[in-house]
């Protein structure tokens, strides 16, 4: 396994939603695995903060920056992020003039759960999006 550290953040005032630590699994792909991509997820929502270890297939994952990017330029108005093991989920929705709303909910291992929901606008959505490609993560297609 591949290990690769980075930090991608969406951050809108106090509130942030962060992906780091990825390891991609190029063996587990190969063999057909969806498990293949590994990051930590943490929210910070007005008070309330979780962590949560997400699981996915990188080939998903490719598939969903490349949405957040049709998300920045309107040609869509939401896209997810799924977590396969726990069923945690992100969701993004902008409306017409830029305001971006997030939300989802993190479940860990134990049950624990973080239901949250902030806003930001397009400008935090750029910069997440470039931090997710301009950070040479190898395993974004």
């Amino acid at each position: 396994m591949a290990k690769k550290k980075i930090f991608c953040e969406l951050k809108s005032n106090n509130n942030y939603l962060r992906l780091c630590a990825f390891v991609h699994s190029a063996e587990d792909e190969a063999r057909g695995n969806p498990h293949n991509l590994f990051f930590d997820v943490h929210v910070v929502s007005w008070v309330f903060e979780g962590y949560v270890e997400w699981e996915c297939d990188r080939k998903e994952f490719s598939k969903f920056v490349r949405s957040l990017q049709n998300l920045y330029f309107f040609q869509c108005t939401a896209t997810d992020l799924y977590d396969i093991t726990y069923g945690s989920k992100i969701h993004f929705e902008m409306d017409k003039t830029g305001h971006l709303t997030v939300t989802g909910t993190l479940i860990a291992h134990d049950g624990h759960s973080l239901t949250f929901h902030f806003n930001a606008d397009q400008t935090d959505l750029y910069s997440f999006i470039i931090d997710l490609n301009n950070q040479k993560i190898p395993f974004i297609d």
